[in-house]
């Protein structure tokens, strides 16, 4: 696997401090995380189984970081229990960055890290993949195509420290769950927040012709360059959760182009309505 860079990565991976960005008036816009998970994988106990974006697609092949200082291109291994195999996109949210960037990549199995964002200095524990992950899941989680929640929340008992081996801090007698984001509850909301708007306008301002408030399609995988070098299993996931971020990140843009029309219109006759607001996720 290469070593090298991607042209034109950011490999800092820390768009801000904590990956959160805040609005000037308190509102924050989280990132989403895409998580696709291997076929079987994350089953405990059990076998487990263009624009920039070619450049973005090799983003999981850089940097590789792991205990030993060591990390393979295989899958999550047949034979080990608890193996896994995840490939997790980050997308931003924040209006201020260009459509919805995707500013950090991971490829975690239980045995190590991969990726251009492996060495992100904002995650503390970041060579012990089950830290990677419970840091990575603690902003909402979307579903990659074929990934269900189940297999999200499985994997993250798959990663969780077994009592012969022992986490670098504390385990948390009750680690929080990861909030698991509902594609069609986030496609109606944006449908929803339309409708709202057109009454608001027609409320605000009776008898003028609504503007063009445009069209928020629903979210569909749009397929991107996987990199060489993987096995035809690894190589799946990271094209289900490429394809299914670049998607959510044209979502994004129809929502955020929405959003400012809403603030312009709306907040030039009511000030309530001139804030921007974070994508309808819940």
């Amino acid at each position: 696997m290469s070593q090298n860079t991607a042209p034109g990565t950011d490999t800092t991976a820390e768009p801000t401090k904590d990956s959160t960005a805040t609005a000037a008036g308190g509102v924050l816009f989280d990132p989403i995380m895409v998580v696709a998970i291997a076929a079987g994988g994350g089953v405990e106990n059990t076998r487990g189984g263009e624009e920039n974006d070619g450049a973005k697609s090799d983003e999981l092949s850089n940097n590789k970081s792991s205990d030993d200082d060591t990390c393979t291109d295989s899958t999550a291994s047949t034979t080990k229990p608890d193996s896994f195999t995840a490939a997790v996109w980050q997308v931003e949210t924040d209006p201020e960055v260009a459509r919805g960037d995707f500013s950090g990549a991971w490829l975690v199995t239980e045995t190590g890290i991969q990726g251009f964002a492996a060495g992100a200095e904002w995650i503390d524990e970041r060579h012990t993949p089950a830290e990677v992950l419970r840091t990575l899941l603690r902003y909402p989680v979307l579903p990659a195509e074929g990934t269900t929640a189940e297999q999200i929340l499985r994997i993250m008992r798959a990663a969780s420290p077994t009592d012969s081996e022992p986490a670098s801090a504390p385990a948390d007698p009750s680690p929080p769950q990861p909030v698991i984001l509902d594609q069609g509850t986030i496609e109606g909301n944006a449908r929803a927040a339309i409708d709202r708007a057109k009454k608001d306008f027609a409320r605000l301002q009776p008898g003028k012709k609504q503007p063009a408030w445009g069209q928020i399609d629903n979210i569909q995988p749009v397929p991107g360059r996987v990199p060489e070098g993987h096995d035809p299993a690894t190589a799946a996931v990271i094209a289900s959760a490429l394809s299914t971020a670049r998607g959510l990140r044209i979502w994004l843009d129809q929502w955020q182009s929405f959003d400012k029309t809403r603030a312009r219109r709306l907040g030039s006759v009511d000030s309530s309505h001139s804030e921007l607001l974070p994508a309808p996720l819940t």
